[in-house]
């Protein structure tokens, strides 16, 4: 239950395997280190097995890197935080910590570790290259190709676009801590624009427990059998209680307010929050504040119990339509990618909406912009940064080293052979199988052909009538027939394709029809063929 709770809390990353072939369709599970650096375009690098000694990375490494370690490996417990710090040292371009399966301590510190690098101060080492932890018995599987090259593709979980994005904030109900989101909500570009629709307030606890209250929880006199309590560790400015106490009355007062209120008017009212009670947690403080803004101070915990965050997370954090975002300074660009009107880009000649239309933009082909989401790195589905790296994928066939790998391995010449002439063989088999079968058919219908010729003829002319040409009569496109180009007049007889509706002279219709070379509508068979030979 651990692992599945922290699967939906975290799961914010993915980690692609494009080779081997064998890798491809490995299934693992990717969670964001908390403390990781927020790259919400994609990636790419190499894996790069790291030897580790007293909690070291051994040796220096590229930006191409993906350093990565197995815990089964060390030799000692280390930091997952000290690990990334470690490979950060080492010059590598992100770092891949992969978990055993049946070593359940390390789930329960991946929503712990780096919590004060979430909001981070001034005197952090701070962590920037991407962080990711892996799971799910793929250690086992990896571990074989430890002496191969395994590329992989990897980043942030996409964040989905809307015409009004939603943005979720679970409260740390520390001034210090919350203040630092509400002013980059208040930096936000679109910020005049927001209204309380577009926010949801979630108090976060660093524990709950059953109709306990103490100077550290809260009892929320539920009207269920039992009552919920909420704790929270006390600062140096307040206790527990008084910092939950807080946020009650805050979220009593957000959510006592019309979802179609400005959001900037609610921002006022924290900042004189956190201007006058940041040193007074008091319930009797905030609430003057309250009444200040024609609110009622509403004190009933109950709030906590319709708006707490339902997962097992305990650092503070926000969410762009869904997708957890843990450190600070990002919220502007996650708020873009996820605004479907947004005419924001990741640099000044490309958008971020032109990442997402699937093809490769020249003003695109950056580092800043994902080299348009690796789309201007593939070459005939294949990644040509796997080019020369002497391993020959069977899915891309187009890489050098295929032709190399043909060349230099004459010992399997015969089953290259065979693998080449079985399936031209049964190919040829089918063929003459079609061609014998068509003979069969063609022999018992000839007659039979033959006779209804004339008939079928009949039955198409029968299909093929004038109509005299009005402005009433509908069709698609211009009144012109392609056939003869010539413009098509009110009275003249004409044909309209009852399946595209395109418009033709009759007379032209009827003698392509005489000719035998009618095939349907020619406007619809030029698209098609045009397509066709586009691909």
């Amino acid at each position: 239950m651990i692992i599945l709770l922290l699967s939906i809390s975290c799961a914010q990353g993915f980690l692609n395997f494009i080779t081997p072939d064998e890798l491809k369709n490995l299934t693992a599970y990717e969670e964001i280190a908390t403390f990781s650096p927020v790259q919400f375009l994609p990636n790419y690098g190499k894996l790069a097995f790291a030897d580790v000694n007293d909690c070291e990375v051994n040796g220096n490494y590229d930006k191409e890197d993906v350093i990565t370690i197995f815990q089964n490996d060390l030799d000692d417990y280390c930091e997952i935080l000290e690990l990334a710090t470690s490979a950060k040292h080492a010059g590598g371009g992100a770092f891949v910590f992969i978990l055993s399966d049946d070593d359940y301590y390390y789930y329960d510190k991946i929503n712990y570790e780096g919590e004060e690098l979430v909001y981070a101060y001034e005197g952090n080492d701070k962590i920037d290259i991407f962080c990711l932890i892996v799971y799910g018995g793929i250690d086992k599987a990896l571990k074989d190709y430890k002496n191969s090259t395994v590329w992989v593709n990897y980043g942030y979980k996409t964040i989905p676009r809307e015409y009004s994005p939603k943005i979720k904030y679970f409260m740390a109900s520390d001034y210090s801590i919350d203040a630092i989101f509400f002013s980059e909500l208040n930096d936000l570009d679109y910020y005049e624009d927001l209204s309380l629709y577009n926010l949801e307030l979630v108090f976060l606890s660093d524990y709950d427990t059953y109709d306990y209250e103490s100077g550290y929880c809260v009892n929320t006199n539920n009207s269920l059998a039992y009552d919920i309590s909420y704790c929270l560790y006390s600062n140096d400015y307040a206790t527990g209680y008084q910092k939950i106490m807080s946020t009650v009355i805050i979220l009593n007062y957000y959510y006592s307010l019309p979802p179609n209120y400005y959001l900037y008017y609610f921002l006022s009212f924290l900042y004189d929050v956190y201007d006058t009670c940041f040193y007074d947690y008091g319930e009797e403080c905030i609430s003057e504040i309250v009444t200040y803004y024609e609110g009622v101070p509403n004190t009933d915990p109950y709030i906590l119990v319709l708006h707490h965050t339902e997962f097992y997370l305990t650092i503070p954090c926000y969410s762009v339509n869904g997708v957890f975002i843990y450190t600070q300074g990002y919220l502007t660009e996650a708020y873009i990618l996820g605004y479907y009107n947004s005419y924001y880009g990741c640099d000044d000649d490309c958008m971020y909406y032109e990442l997402t239309d699937l093809n490769c933009k020249h003003e695109c082909n950056s580092t800043v912009c994902g080299y348009d989401n690796l789309l201007c790195l593939q070459e005939n589905n294949c990644f040509i940064f796997t080019y020369g790296d002497g391993y020959c994928s069977q899915s891309c066939l187009s890489d050098p080293d295929c032709e190399t790998s043909l060349d230099s391995s004459s010992d399997d010449y015969p089953y290259l052979l065979l693998k080449i002439l079985i399936p031209i063989i049964g190919g040829l088999l089918i063929i003459l199988i079609v061609v014998f079968v068509l003979y069969i058919i063609y022999i018992k219908k000839k007659v039979k052909v033959s006779k209804d010729k004339e008939g079928s003829a009949d039955v198409l002319n029968e299909g093929i009538k004038a109509i005299t040409f009005t402005k009433k009569v509908p069709y698609n496109g211009e009144a012109l027939c392609t056939i003869d180009l010539k413009s098509i007049s009110v009275g003249e007889k004409v044909f309209v394709i009852p399946e595209c509706k395109h418009i033709f002279h009759y007379d032209c219709i009827k003698a392509k029809q005489e000719e035998k070379t009618y095939q349907g509508c020619p406007i619809c068979n030029q698209v098609r063929e045009t397509e066709a030979n586009r691909d």
